[in-house]
């Protein structure tokens, strides 16, 4: 598109979006006439109901173009200015984090924020007053707004830093602008019940996937960029690990994720400072539609249960053993739906051998799952080991000697060749 329409004057282009602009209704009418005569010349063909002519004002690539000059979607920064006041200590020290990390370079930010500063002294008692929700407008209002926000650049180094707590995911695309990360856009989701219920490694997933598919506009066609998480086990699964032995949610995720150059890698959370103030602060949002590869997806789902190589009624008996299993039900399974402990010692010893393996468990259909793999509840462990063992047939050994002439061959031994 780019080398296309390279020598037209009030035309700009970024993959498939081509915006046409003029000083006045004539000079438009003249760059436009120019701009359909050639796409229609090179065979190419518009869509009608995707098309925007004769417009005052446009949304392009996340920026809002008027008479008035260019400025931020409002989309971009809704994230930001959806955070509710917070109701405690905790939530005022996250939400100063978050501004203090973007405005570190602002001139009258500790001004700006002491009201909420006081209510961290010690003697101080809690107050939400009307100074206080001043204070967090303003401080709004700075960390989405130039000089922190910045416009998008395809030439700059680019980041997603994503995090999840147990009840929302959170999001940040950077660029890097004279040496300093600076935000271009922000956003957060609240998870939906079904969401909740999922392991860690799976939510880690999945808000790395969410927050690429918001930034699509962005990331869509760049030659690479990185993603910032958390979550170490999640590294491995995005940068080299085959898509059909990751767990299965995460599978269907990672194959959204395909169509990005993205590469994983790991930042300490205290350094994921907006990702986590986000995800901790959601605003219930309707999750994006990008349901592109659904087909490929349910395709490959039905291709991996079928690859289990099990009859649909030995599943279903694993599912309901694993109900009653007094391990599995309701020890492991609740840890992956709701967090492990911290600490190993926290955990009941005869549930220590599945903590090592946390980050890979995850529970699908009722079945716990490690990796790609069915856990077997410990009630048909007996059971299945003796079938596997009826059904092979032993080993055999068979040992031929050969007899050899040594002398023709100096140095040479008889050799026994054992077969099994």
């Amino acid at each position: 598109m780019n080398i296309l329409l390279r020598d037209h004057e009030g035309t700009a282009a970024y993959m498939d979006d081509i915006i046409v602009y003029g000083e006045t209704p004539e000079v438009y009418e003249c760059r436009l006439g120019r701009v359909l005569s050639t796409l229609s010349d090179a065979g190419l063909k518009l869509n009608e109901d995707k098309c925007l002519l004769r417009q005052t004002q446009i949304q392009f690539l996340g920026l809002i173009i008027d008479a008035g000059g260019v400025r931020p979607d409002e989309k971009k920064v809704e994230a930001i200015m959806n955070i509710k006041p917070p109701q405690n200590v905790t939530e005022v020290k996250r939400i100063l984090g978050m501004v203090h990390y973007l405005g570190r370079y602002l001139p009258g930010l500790a001004e700006i924020t002491r009201p909420l500063n006081d209510l961290l002294k010690a003697d101080a008692v809690w107050t939400w007053s009307h100074a206080q929700e001043q204070a967090l407008t303003k401080v709004k209002q700075l960390v989405t707004e130039a000089p922190i926000l910045s416009f998008f650049d395809v030439s700059k180094p680019t980041v997603v830093s994503a995090d999840a707590s147990s009840y929302g995911l959170g999001g940040v695309l950077f660029q890097q602008h004279d040496g300093n990360w600076k935000p271009v856009a922000y956003c957060m989701h609240t998870l939906t019940n079904p969401e909740s219920k999922y392991a860690q490694i799976e939510k880690e997933c999945l808000v790395v996937v969410w927050a690429c598919e918001r930034f699509s506009k962005y990331l869509y066609g760049l030659d690479s960029f990185l993603t910032h998480t958390d979550h170490k086990p999640l590294i491995p699964l995005i940068n080299s690990k085959e898509i059909d032995m990751v767990p299965l949610r995460c599978q269907r995720l990672l194959i959204q994720l395909i169509r990005f150059n993205a590469k994983a890698e790991y930042v300490p959370g205290k350094s994921l400072t907006v990702a986590d103030t986000l995800s901790r602060h959601p605003s219930s949002q309707p999750q994006l539609n990008s349901v592109e590869l659904a087909d490929d997806i349910t395709a490959l789902e039905k291709s991996t249960r079928a690859a289990w190589l099990m009859t649909c009624s030995w599943i279903n008996e694993v599912i309901e053993v694993t109900k009653i299993d007094p391990g599995l039900q309701m020890i492991v399974v609740n840890y992956v739906r709701q967090g492990w402990p911290r600490y190993l010692s926290q955990v009941p010893e005869h549930i220590k051998p599945y903590y090592a393996e946390k980050d890979v468990l995850s529970v699908c259909d009722n079945l716990l799952i490690y990796s790609d793999r069915i856990v077997i509840p410990s009630l048909m462990r007996a059971e299945n080991k003796k079938k596997l063992h009826d059904g092979h047939m032993g080993i055999y050994i068979y040992i031929y000697i050969y007899n050899i002439d040594v002398s023709a061959h100096p140095g040479l031994r008889p050799t026994y060749f054992v077969f099994k």
